[in-house]
């Protein structure tokens, strides 16, 4: 559906398969089949597992978060955010948590091709749009998701809960 519209449009596939699990192997090789489509040779590039992905994150535009079941939390989704990638992703699990439709990214149905595809070639076509949710989710990533911040969150919750169990904090050892 893309391609149709933006003829010149690739798209890149990062990861791959748990050959352990029948479905996620039946759903790699439908992947490997449209892949080798007429309309889509030369232009979907199955990459496989990768440790970096930096490198794909800098050659994307956008990135799509397709899930049609929910995950408890799509790293990915971080990962785009982070590289400063707006999403389209599927509206289930913890992704509406992560992905504010219009503010840095959209929000589509799971399973939605039509939605999903008419997302993205929105995007496409507004650069503007694009670079602003970009930017937009790389900035709730710093704010939000930064490592050190959500240490000193935690413990905090921890001190309020619990304020006997402070780290470096010691504890008395005569009973109350």
């Amino acid at each position: 559906l893309i391609v149709q519209h933006q003829p010149d449009a690739a798209f890149l596939l990062v990861g791959g398969a748990n050959h352990a699990d029948p479905a996620s192997a039946r759903y790699a090789q439908r992947l490997n089949d449209l892949a080798r489509s007429p309309s889509l040779v030369g232009k979907a590039i199955l990459i496989g597992q990768q440790l970096d992905v930096t490198p794909y994150y800098a050659a994307a535009d956008i990135c799509a978060y397709t899930a049609v079941t929910p995950e408890g939390f799509g790293l990915v989704i971080l990962e785009a955010m982070a590289h400063g990638k707006p999403l389209v992703a599927s509206n289930l699990g913890a992704v509406p948590e992560l992905v504010r439709d219009g503010v840095t990214g959209r929000l589509v149905r799971p399973g939605d091709i039509d939605g999903l595809a008419e997302a993205i070639l929105a995007l496409l076509d507004d650069r503007e749009a694009l670079n602003r949710l970009g930017t937009a989710g790389r900035e709730r990533v710093i704010e939000d998701f930064d490592p050190e911040e959500s240490f000193h969150r935690m413990q905090a919750v921890y001190d309020e809960v619990l304020p006997e169990a402070r780290v470096g904090k010691k504890r008395s050892t005569t009973p109350p």
